[in-house]
């Protein structure tokens, strides 16, 4: 953070996580720098339920024929 730069910085990331009723799902998560005049002051993370989108992805992908 000290360079003004975030190693994931605009790439979204695919991880686990677990909701508090103990239900596993995926989330992606994005970051990114808090910056007055120039001079980095934090970072924000920001989590995104997409487990309805990675189960569609796996279906299709189960559906579709070996090459």
């Amino acid at each position: 953070m000290a360079n003004g730069a975030l190693k994931l910085q605009g790439c979204p990331t695919l991880t686990r996580a677990l909701h508090k009723s103990g239900r596993k799902l995926y989330i992606e998560m994005t970051f990114a720098l808090v910056a007055v005049d120039g001079v980095a002051q934090g970072a924000v993370a920001m989590a995104r339920d997409v487990t309805e989108r990675v189960l569609r992805q796996k279906a299709v992908q189960m559906d579709a024929p070996a090459s």
